[in-house]
């Protein structure tokens, strides 16, 4: 047909009709003009066949439209050989009678069925397209089609046999296919709706150029999914039950929000795969029931909670052999307070061989190898493989099997010896007038001397080292301490038996410690007011016995060299008692010796506070040191106006040292406990109310040598009213 137009009113009668039986060809052709039906069953274009002769509808321009139940727009029907359906661009079926399709094609060896114009399909059961062959065949949809699903919502139903499927125009409404091993593939254009791949134990979808957002629903009975160019976006979690490919220039992406996310099939990934669970809790599972390979970007987003003795994650499993590269990105979530102990967390499990990397992304912490890591309490977690090497998991443990401090950590550990550092009590000796008494009370003052009420006033420096391996983290410590301190001494009771002394202290330090260690360096800067009151009681009998007790104010600032400020103006106190007793001996004129014995405590603590940027919380459980000192002086009267003194000294520390608590997890610092120190100072009396005095000290710890330091020095001025 040529041209003109075709109507029929009544069942069964065909617009179109071309049959014939045996090898011969029937062809239904419309090559302009418009066909309408108005009957049940009363078809378009009927082309049919009874032999192996192929039977061809072909609307080439115009219109062709039904409108009674079961009547078909274009029918191919071949008993024995193919059908063949054509519509071409500038033509357009549409039927709107119940169980009515559109294109109908039914060939025992096969179908081949071409759309570049518009087809619309009916109620009922009826499809856009409909193809029928146990031998399969072939649906090709042009860039300009459209194919549309009528009531029904059904747009492409196939039968039992082999389909293959392309389109690269409109689709609106579901793709349902039979049992056979079906190819379907969407080529840029539009699709709406669910595609179906049936029944078959090898179908495949293919999508090239899409972009989608979808939930598994939507594509349903699939063997492999096959994403070329194409950015398919799945929300709502559950299973996408089949093979995943996805080539260099595709994105795949899945969002459980709260529901696991499963993968059940192999994934191979070329592209820029994105599997998330982050949903503010932990538990959840993504789940690839396969292989897996990635050469491109593979992204799994968990969620972490290192808080607590039982630390919980969300997980990747992977029940058969992975290989390739896969990143992890985990949202490390508040433990609500809890204690961070733990040392380890699962993240990814491989059932079968792995033979690929796994890479930490987006941690909140960068180690100084450029690798992504989580601080978490006093830790960092890294990653590492499970002790069975089938798996990944969030560690703070070194390949060494030692623990990974997070950098902030060894300025935390240092910070209560810090300020034991600055909080120490001084012996008599270092006071400015002790001298002075000990002559009045056991020689009766001499030349030079003044037995008034003297005020002093002395500067002094000490260098302060501590060997790191008295620390948790490995902390090394150098203390550089700046104090000035002024008194004043007055006698109280001037017995016959003897001189009692009352003195009065006020102190002003700073001080600051650099820490050096291998997981980080930082330093403590602290400045402390302290007051001190003493009383020393100065026998005839050439013996003394001298009490002091302080009382400090400290304020301090903490950074790390790697992440900045961990806090600023914290906090603290301290306070620090003594009693020490000594005797002296005349060797010769001028010459005399003091043995001495000094046992003294000190204390310090500090405001819990919580250090920055990882919000670890920082408490002192313990900062104290008790301290016997063993002295023996030498002392010598260079002239009447000036002495000069020699000291040695052994020290023992009685289990001293800090404990500060960071996320429940507890780091010491401990003393050196045996050290051996010298002396020399001395005192130059410019006239009766005027003198200089002055005295500078070594000691060292005894476990191995120079590794413990302190050095001191000091000078004063005392003046007598």
């Amino acid at each position: 047909m040529t041209g003109g137009d075709v109507t029929t009113g009544g069942d069964n009668a065909q617009g179109l009709l071309a049959t014939t039986s045996g090898s011969g060809a029937a062809v239904a052709q419309v090559e302009g003009g418009d066909v309408t039906t108005g009957g049940n069953n009363a078809h378009g274009l009927f082309a049919t066949t009874s032999g192996s002769g192929a039977a061809t509808a072909r609307m080439a321009d115009g219109r062709v439209t039904t409108d009674g139940e079961g009547a078909f727009g274009l029918v191919a029907q071949s008993a024995a050989g193919q059908a063949i359906a054509r519509l071409d661009a500038d033509a357009a079926v549409r039927v709107f009678g119940m169980n009515a399709d559109g294109i109908h094609a039914v060939g025992a060896t096969g179908f081949d069925i071409d759309v570049a114009g518009s087809v619309t399909g009916g109620g009922g059961a009826g499809a856009a397209i409909r193809s029928i062959s146990g031998a399969g065949g072939t649906i090709d949809i042009a860039s300009g089609a459209h194919v549309r699903a009528g009531t029904s919502g059904l747009a492409i139903r196939d039968g039992d046999g082999n389909a293959v499927i392309t389109s690269s125009g409109t689709i609106l409404g579901d793709i349902l296919l039979g049992a056979g091993d079906d190819m379907l593939t969407l080529t840029g254009g539009r699709f709406t709706g669910a595609v179906d791949g049936g029944g078959g134990i090898n179908d495949q979808l293919v999508l090239r150029d899409q972009t989608m957002v979808f939930t598994t629903d939507r594509f349903r009975n699939w063997e492999r999914l096959t994403l070329n160019d194409t950015k398919l976006i799945m929300v709502g979690g559950d299973t996408l039950a089949m093979d995943l490919s996805i080539d260099a220039r595709s994105v795949f992406h899945a969002s459980g929000g709260e529901r696991d996310i499963t993968i059940a099939g192999d994934v191979t990934n070329a592209g820029s795969l994105f599997l998330s669970v982050q949903d503010g809790d932990t538990g959840d599972v993504i789940t690839i029931d396969g292989d897996y390979t990635g050469s491109g970007s593979s992204v799994f987003a968990l969620d972490a909670v290192m808080g607590g003795d039982d630390p919980k994650g969300d997980m990747v499993v992977i029940t058969g052999s992975a290989g390739g590269d896969m990143m992890l990105s985990v949202a490390s979530l508040d433990s609500g307070g809890a204690e961070v102990t733990a040392r380890e967390v699962d993240v990814v499990s491989v059932a079968g061989a792995f033979d690929g990397t796994v890479t930490l992304v987006d941690g909140n912490h960068v180690t100084s190898d450029g690798e992504h890591a989580f601080v978490a309490g006093a830790y960092v977690y890294t990653l590492a493989k499970a002790g069975d090497g089938r798996g990944w998991v969030l560690s703070a443990m070194s390949d060494t099997k030692k623990i990974n401090w997070q950098p902030s950590a060894p300025i935390y550990d240092s910070y209560g010896h810090a300020l034991l550092a600055l909080n120490g009590p001084s012996s008599l000796r270092q006071r400015g007038s002790s001298e002075d008494f000990r002559s009045l009370a056991w020689d009766g003052g001499t030349a030079g001397q003044n037995t008034g009420s003297p005020l002093w006033f002395q500067m002094g420096g000490e260098r302060i080292t501590t060997a790191e391996e008295h620390s948790t983290t490995g902390a090394g410590l150098e203390s550089s301490i700046r104090e000035m301190e002024i008194g004043a001494d007055i006698v109280l009771n001037d017995g016959g038996a003897g001189l009692f002394v009352g003195g009065l202290m006020l102190s002003y330090a700073t001080g600051s410690t650099d820490v050096s260690s291998g997981f980080g360096d930082g330093s403590v800067a602290t400045s402390g007011l302290g007051l001190g009151l003493a009383a020393t009681w100065y026998d005839n009998r050439r013996f003394y016995i001298d009490a002091q007790m302080t009382l400090s104010s400290y304020t301090s600032d903490l950074s790390s060299a790697r992440i900045g400020s961990l806090a600023e103006g914290n906090s603290g106190t301290g306070y620090a008692v003594s009693l020490e007793v000594g005797k002296q001996f005349d060797l010769n004129p001028g010459l005399v010796v003091i043995p001495q014995a000094q046992l003294s405590h000190s204390s310090v603590a500090f405001s819990d506070f919580t250090g920055a940027p990882y919000g670890a919380r920082v408490t002192l459980d313990d900062a104290a040191s008790q301290t016997l000192r063993l002295g023996l002086e030498f002392e010598t009267q260079a002239q009447e106006s000036s002495h000069l003194y020699g000291i040695v000294n052994l020290f023992h520390e009685f289990g001293a040292g800090s404990t500060v608590n960071v996320a429940g997890v507890s780091l010491t610092t401990e003393s050196e406990p045996w050290a051996i120190g010298f002396g020399f100072g001395g005192t130059y009396a410019w006239n009766d109310r005027l003198a200089l005095f002055g005295e500078a000290s070594y000691a060292t710890g005894l476990t191995t040598l120079g590794d413990t330091t302190e050095l001191n020095l000091n000078a004063g001025l005392k003046i007598s009213f």
